[in-house]
């Protein structure tokens, strides 16, 4: 198994993993289950073929300069706006009312 990606959140990872999968190219994921992810070394992503490479790539290329020109997808080309939990210090989109991680309401 070759890796094609790494050190992304596990949310980007599951996100090309179903995008790779709708295009027929067949991925596991690496460091999901572990403390590295949360300690920032991310998850990565291996191909089940490793001839699936070259067209692997250029589908993330393709993902990662539509997440550049709109990072939030919602066309209007902006980034997300943000705000930090302050209870534990974790960053959430603006559409989120209360932290993920530890449960505290948006003040």
């Amino acid at each position: 198994m070759k890796q094609v990606y790494g050190g992304v959140s596990a949310t980007t990872a599951h996100v090309l993993k179903d995008l790779l999968a709708a295009e027929g190219v067949a991925v596991t994921l690496g460091g999901e289950l572990t403390n590295l992810s949360e300690a920032g070394w991310g998850v990565d992503l291996y191909l089940v073929d490793d001839a699936d490479f070259d067209r692997a790539r250029a589908i993330i290329v393709d993902f990662e300069g539509r997440m550049a020109e709109d990072p939030d997808g919602d066309g209007d080309g902006a980034a997300p706006a943000t705000w930090r939990c302050p209870g534990c210090g974790e960053m959430h989109a603006a559409v989120f009312q209360s932290c993920w991680h530890c449960g505290r309401d948006r003040d």
